[in-house]
């Protein structure tokens, strides 16, 4: 199905719930600088109301509206929908999934919990982009090229919006969709993190049930060990190392730090390269 895309007056466009979908100022400020050098690249989500008072009400895009309004736009790019649409839950439920994935500080098993309920709503929202998107029809003109061009996949779409790597997206939502209704029980036990959870995926659920139910009760226990895998040697020593070189950095003066980068540069930066191949690999 392809939605269609209005320009509706942004005077009209009430919000609803709004302390759920409070402003990052700096978000606000960055898109304005966006949309008035390049325009609004993605249009909001609106639904139009007819069976109470008349209104259009915002779905998503409470950030680009704030931006388009400041900027003092008369209309903006909405997908509209209306009030009694199947498709409307679903952009709500995406909506309100982002600003977790955005604004809360998470932790793994939260993360891959959300990664995953947003992997199962957008390919119901866009069931063409759950095996890449659906191909263009051969022999159609421009306008017909237009309208069976592909959403942009998953993992594309979810690195957009939360600013992470397209990898860092399907970690979470394999772990998630292995995991399921168990991350509720490992969050925030010995379990919570990105490693351990890669193990219990690796297990049956007979095999990991007592485990959680272990850590749940408060013991410091790891699935590493059950399943022959151990966390990568000094990974944490380096880590804190980083960590304290960070501080001290950001309390250095420019003429310091370029003094820094002068002795040791190449080397400085060859354990940058180290750390973060592994990060990414935790």
């Amino acid at each position: 199905m392809v939605r269609r895309v209005e320009n509706v007056m942004v005077r009209s466009i009430a919000v609803e719930d709004d302390t759920r979908l409070s402003l990052v100022e700096s978000h606000v400020e960055a898109l304005m600088e966006s949309i008035g050098e390049v325009g609004l690249l993605e249009p909001i989500i609106v639904c139009r109301r007819t069976k109470r008072t008349p209104m259009v009400l915002l779905v998503a895009g409470r950030h680009r509206f704030e931006a388009c309004k400041r900027l003092k736009h008369e209309t903006i790019a909405a997908l509209v929908e209306s009030e009694d649409s199947p498709e409307i839950d679903r952009w709500r439920t995406l909506a309100e999934i982002d600003e977790n994935l955005i604004r809360r500080d998470l932790t793994a098993a939260q993360r891959a919990k959300l990664v995953a309920r947003r992997k199962a709503a957008y390919e119901a929202v866009h069931p063409e982009a759950k095996h890449g998107g659906a191909p263009a029809k051969k022999g159609g003109g421009k306008a017909s090229r237009a309208k069976d061009a592909k959403s942009a996949s998953f993992a594309d779409d979810t690195a957009t919006k939360t600013g992470r790597s397209k990898r860092a997206v399907a970690q979470d939502a394999a772990r998630g969709e292995a995991l399921r209704d168990d991350l509720d029980r490992v969050a925030g036990t010995s379990l919570d993190k990105g490693t351990e959870l890669d193990a219990l995926a690796k297990m049956s659920a007979e095999e990991r049930a007592p485990l959680i139910e272990q850590a749940a009760a408060g013991e410091n226990v790891s699935a590493l060990h059950q399943t022959g895998e151990e966390p990568k040697a000094g990974y944490s020593d380096l880590m804190r190392t980083w960590k304290s070189f960070r501080a001290a950095w950001l309390r250095a003066s420019p003429a310091g730090r370029s003094a820094f980068l002068g002795d040791v540069g190449d080397e400085f930066a060859a354990i940058l390269a180290d750390t973060s191949e592994m990060r990414a690999a935790s």
